[in-house]
């Protein structure tokens, strides 16, 4: 009989072509949750604290257009940022307009809001459409913390806030997002020692003496040297922040050698018009007198009175049987010997800090090959330059920060204590050289993390 007829194959009307999509469709939707919570772990990390809300397109629905005198109504769905319980997440929620027509209520008690729940947690095809929004909402984020930023300026500036405190922008590209992506837990503790940078210089204060004026001006522009190198790393410039760190490195040792010789002060001073004869002479005799009085706008002879009047303060013997004597060429002893007396952590950070990157600043055959790679590829060269001299620059920064607590009586030594615990967590793993291991170890540090 016809109904006896062996049953179809449930197989055989596309079941099996169905298995490989369905698989793919779920691994595509494991795909856009990461992605999403990646987003969310990088807006929770930043501790921005903001809350936005965007449409999400094609969701909107019309109740009534607003014509035939009817008041305006529509329901629409929207992603955005906000509290929940004690933390902060990417949320999705149900918002449903409708217009006063007496034209008595506020615009806030025109909208109201149901089906609030993590985006992670919303339907497929929501999160798929929120996708599209996902920019839209971080510019909303962006210029609402702008102008967060632009009243508590305002806020600084009637308050008569004269000090320098800074923010700090890294910009949007590749390799800084590569470089929070390797280093996640690396925001929070830069932007914590950016904080504490703006608690030792970002205060009113003025000098007692020559040793205080130099050493807080030689700080700040440490702090200066660190954001240079600082956003140089992020962005992949692995060899312009190891340049950078040589200048950082040699103005930390003079800080803290002039802190312990503060009568030395002076002469760090008076030197300078020494120096300035140097570069001055040489460029007076390659491009002549009357040009370079026009393009410095201070005529040489300037220069040359000044050289006069310090010039025996820094002769030295150049031969004691013919009792003969040359110019000094430093101020005091070199930065080698000051590093000697100084000691740890000072010495184990000079051959990263000083020695190679003076290579590099020269032109020598390191500097022409700086881009080769020895090991690995030219990236993951230039990555770790890139982090190998941010930690440097980091640890370095902190000492600076301990010589000022030490000068101003700031007592920041608790802090700078956790800023350097924080530097070891976050960079413990990264990168995986042993000349981050050796910035990082106690010795260097000068400080027992055990």
């Amino acid at each position: 009989m016809a109904n006896d007829a062996p049953a179809t194959r449930v197989e055989s009307i596309g079941f099996d072509d169905l298995i490989p999509i369905a698989r793919r469709l779920n691994t595509a939707s494991d795909d856009l949750n990461a992605a999403l919570k990646r987003i969310e772990d990088r807006l929770n990390e930043l501790g921005i604290g903001i809350d936005r809300f965007v449409p999400i397109p094609d969701t909107r629905e019309v109740v009534c257009d607003g014509t035939e005198h009817e008041p305006e109504e529509w329901s629409e769905y929207q992603v955005g940022y906000d509290r929940v319980g004690e933390g902060w997440a990417l949320l999705t929620r149900r918002a449903h307009f409708q217009d006063d027509s007496t034209m008595t209520a506020s615009p806030e008690e025109c909208w109201q809001f149901d089906e609030v729940k993590p985006l992670l947690r919303s339907s497929r095809e929501l999160r798929i459409k929120a996708i599209p929004a996902i920019p839209k909402l971080l510019e909303e984020l962006k210029a609402e913390a702008e102008e967060v930023l632009r009243v508590v300026e305002s806020a600084r500036r009637l308050a008569g806030d004269g000090g320098q405190n800074i923010t700090f922008e890294f910009g949007e590209t590749a390799a800084s997002n590569a470089f929070w992506d390797r280093n996640p837990k690396s925001f929070p503790a830069l932007m914590r020692l950016v904080g504490l940078t703006n608690r030792a210089f970002g205060r009113e204060w003025k000098p007692k003496d020559r040793m205080q004026d130099i050493a807080f001006n030689l700080g700040e522009t440490c702090r200066q040297d660190f954001l240079e190198i600082l956003f140089l790393a992020v962005n992949g410039h692995g060899i312009g922040a190891q340049k950078l760190l040589r200048g950082l490195y040699e103005r930390a040792v003079t800080l803290e050698y002039i802190r312990q010789n503060p009568a030395k002060a002076e002469r760090f001073v008076r030197f300078a018009a020494i120096q300035e004869h140097r570069v001055s002479k040489t460029a007076v005799e390659l491009v002549g007198r009357d040009e370079f009085d026009r393009f410095m706008g201070t005529p040489f002879a300037e220069f040359e009175k000044m050289y006069e009047q310090v010039k025996p303060e820094f002769q030295v013997t150049d031969c004691k049987k013919c009792d003969t004597k040359k110019m000094a060429i430093t101020w005091d002893i070199d930065i080698a010997s000051m590093v000697n007396k100084l000691g740890e952590p000072y010495k184990s950070l000079y051959m990263a800090s000083y020695a190679l990157p003076t290579l590099h600043i020269h032109a020598t055959l390191a500097s022409a090959f700086s881009r080769e790679a020895v090991v690995g590829t030219r990236e993951e060269r230039n990555v770790d330059e890139a982090e190998v001299s941010l930690i440097n620059a980091t640890l370095i920064l902190i000492l600076v920060l301990n010589s000022q607590s030490e000068i101003f009586s700031l007592g920041l030594d608790e802090e700078t204590k956790t800023c350097w615990e924080e530097v070891t967590a976050v960079w413990k793993d990264r990168p995986h050289g042993a000349r981050a291991r050796r910035a990082l170890s106690p010795s260097a540090t000068g400080r027992d993390n055990s």
